[in-house]
């Protein structure tokens, strides 16, 4: 497990996550879960108006139908190198015991981006970087946690960005209160890993988990 650092409030960004083989192996998943979902496209989404997302959906399926061992067990892998870093209140609460309730895959065209947003869904998000290096950047509120999904004004010295290269992990509370604000501003061409597939060769992929348990909201720390 590679190094933890804690880069915002309630966002981690966990370096070298998955070493060459487990990269290797979750690439071998990921294509797996792909040929077998029940829409098995390469389904483009473009925000035609903004024109400021793209990317290409590979698999959206929720955790029971989850056919690749190697995906199903990737957070188990990552979510307890950094429970020592969250506060204990997290740590118990939200990371022990990580239940997946969704499990999204995207692919990134070495052109492709996505538009800054909020989730609004309790509990964390991991997300799980293959291929090319993406330039991540996130925001969050500066005052007190919200309680509602209301706008708040931002500006440019709120954001942050780093570089998350194949193998890397982000952790960060999808929740309303948390109001984490991120996106995909540039995917930096011929830095993906050559033990990888050649299919990742102009790509950048995400494997995305969801955290869903029931009664369980994000709350103000």
């Amino acid at each position: 497990m590679g190094l933890v650092e804690k880069i915002g409030k309630r966002v981690y960004h966990i370096r070298e996550a998955l070493n060459e083989q487990q990269q290797c192996d979750a690439c071998k998943g990921m294509f797996e879960q792909r040929d077998i979902y029940d829409n098995p496209q390469d389904s483009r989404y473009k925000d035609e108006e903004q024109k400021s997302s793209k990317f290409f959906t590979l698999f959206g399926v929720t955790d029971e139908k989850i056919v690749s061992d190697i995906i199903k067990d990737i957070p188990s892998k990552i979510i307890p190198a950094v429970i020592p870093f969250a506060p204990e209140r997290i740590g118990n609460s939200y990371l022990k015991g990580y239940r997946t309730s969704f499990v999204d895959c995207f692919r990134y065209p070495l052109d492709g981006s996505l538009r800054g947003h909020v989730d609004m869904l309790p509990g964390y998000a991991l997300i799980v970087s293959l291929g090319n290096d993406a330039v991540f950047w996130f925001q969050e509120p500066q005052g007190s946690a919200l309680t509602s999904c209301e706008e708040i004004t931002r500006s440019e010295i709120d954001t942050q960005v780093i570089v998350v290269k194949s193998g890397d992990a982000v952790l960060f509370d999808a929740g309303i209160s948390a109001n984490v604000r991120h996106g995909i501003s540039k995917i930096i061409a011929h830095t993906c890993p050559k033990f990888l597939p050649k299919e990742c060769y102009d790509s950048r992929y995400c494997i995305q988990y969801r955290q869903y348990p029931p009664n369980l909201i994000s709350q103000p720390l």
